[in-house]
């Protein structure tokens, strides 16, 4: 989408002035405006329109807030191994199976942030281990 990679491009740019920066924050909310006022016969682009409308104040907030990432990238990329896990073994098959998956997935997952390895864990962890630990 046109719009978005605009914004994207203006978050980078580092020789506006806040005032600037301001008034083109503003003309992004007025192509939203525009985009949800269109019509059309296609489907796609009528839903296409309507996310404007239902995400407002979630679409272009990176602009207001640098802290915030423009996109989900590295929630997706933290997500993939639980996935490819869960692929590999066929899925969970019970309730147990799924909060296992789960815990496992997110000691690992705060060890590798912090630094540390889970195989070095991985041996001292209790052979019955309760639900929901």
């Amino acid at each position: 989408m046109r719009l978005f990679r605009d914004a994207l491009r203006m978050r980078q740019r580092v020789d506006f002035t806040p005032e600037r920066y301001a008034s083109r924050i503003q003309r992004f909310n007025e192509r939203q405006v525009d985009l949800m006022l269109t019509e059309s016969a296609d489907p796609d682009m009528r839903r296409l329109a309507r996310r404007p409308r239902n995400y407002w104040d979630e679409l272009l907030t990176f602009l207001d807030h640098p802290e915030v990432p423009p996109a989900n990238n590295h929630v997706e990329r933290d997500l993939r191994p639980a996935v490819i896990w869960r692929k590999v073994m066929y899925g969970n098959r019970n309730n147990r199976g799924t909060e296992t998956q789960a815990g496992l997935m997110s000691l690992l997952r705060t060890l590798q942030r912090r630094g540390l390895s889970g195989h070095r864990y991985a041996g001292g962890m209790p052979a019955n281990q309760p639900p929901g630990w």
